[in-house]
């Protein structure tokens, strides 16, 4: 769509007894820089090489001091995996190369600004959006998709395209269409997981609006040994668009795994960690709250990116029918690995129609 959506951004920052410090100063970046030159010039045959060498191997031999922490703390924010040695050294670089370490971004009036903008571009090309209409199965003669049960009735089209779970692609198309080695693969990819927190306060610290704070608790006791997270004040900025009147709202999360989410101990462990870190930044909070609230998320990523659960191609071994989401294999992660999959199916369908 050529139709603008405003960003908003904010640098991380650290809060040590409320002491609010960037994460990473401009002193720092130009001693890092020779490696941040690297990192942003090397090419995909480096990073491939990369991908199966673990974040914890690459920081035993490359981090030294602020890199060290750097490389400890964000790609566990950038993966929402906390276990290092399960993290891909080529997958961070290539995310990191994407972000230019910019630190957080998304869209003014949240992301349903973009959800919108992509209904009203569909509508303006002729598209049809069918509410409420759940997708039953995916028609396949032949070794081709050539058409959906949508409701009632059946839709036809030379190309089908799901965004669903990955592990739900069989309960819309029957699992005799594939070779039992891509149905046991994809029944085997695992997603990650978080606990989230809302917490609605009546008065916040002007300093403090717009700004995301990092953090890592150390020996957590939990899948990584170390567990990072974040919180939010940018909901809180006017410019954010998001911002209740009169009153603040700070949004907070912590990384685990999808079991960790499952497990009423270790989830309040996890709560203590997010009150924890806001009361690092706001220690009399308890004062100013209104309500709290702790969403826990099963399934966030639809595939987490580590090195053994390696994201399926955008192509699906059956024809016509293309894969997109946070499940497949693209850059980024998360929503931009879904926009970026969006983008590869379209590239590949231009090639195949001007064929």
């Amino acid at each position: 769509s050529d139709k603008n959506i405003d960003i908003i951004m904010s640098k991380l920052y650290v809060s040590n007894d409320q002491n609010h410090t960037l994460f990473v100063t401009n002193y720092e970046k130009i001693k890092m820089l020779p490696n941040l030159l690297r990192l942003f010039t090397s090419g995909e045959d480096t990073m491939k090489e990369l991908d199966k060498t673990s974040l914890s191997d690459t920081i035993k031999k490359y981090g030294k001091k602020k890199m060290k922490e750097v490389l400890e703390l964000n790609p566990r924010l950038i993966t929402t995996v906390n276990d290092l040695n399960k993290i891909s050294t080529g997958e961070v670089f290539r995310t990191q190369r994407q972000m230019k370490l910019k630190g957080v971004r998304y869209p003014k009036n949240g992301i349903i600004t973009i959800i919108n903008s992509l209904s009203e571009f569909i509508k303006e090309k002729g598209g049809k959006i069918h509410l409420k209409t759940p997708i039953k199965q995916i028609i396949v003669e032949n070794g081709k998709a050539i058409g959906i049960v949508a409701g009632d009735k059946k839709f036809y089209s030379d190309c089908i395209i799901s965004n669903i779970l990955i592990q739900d692609l069989f309960k819309i198309i029957d699992e005799k269409h594939f070779s039992k080695e891509y149905t046991k693969y994809v029944k085997s990819l695992q997603g990650t997981a978080s606990l989230c927190a809302y917490y609605s306060l009546k008065n916040i610290n002007s300093e403090l609006i717009g700004k995301n704070f990092v953090f890592i608790e150390r020996n957590a006791g939990l899948e990584g040994g170390d567990v990072a997270g974040m919180v939010d004040f940018m909901v809180s900025s006017p410019e954010s668009g998001l911002a209740p009147p009169k009153n603040y709202l700070v949004q907070s999360y912590v990384i685990c795994t999808p079991d960790e989410a499952r497990d009423k101990e270790k989830l309040e462990k996890l709560k203590e960690i997010l009150d924890k870190n806001l009361e690092n930044i706001i220690s009399d909070y308890h004062e100013n709250l209104n309500w709290a609230i702790y969403p826990v998320i099963w399934h966030l990523d639809g595939v987490a990116k580590t090195i053994d659960n390696e994201k399926p191609d955008v192509v699906s071994p059956i024809e016509n029918l293309y894969l997109v989401g946070d499940c497949v294999k693209a850059p980024g992660i998360g929503f931009n690995c879904a926009m970026n999959s969006a983008w590869l199916v379209k590239d590949l369908l231009t090639k195949v129609n001007n064929k």
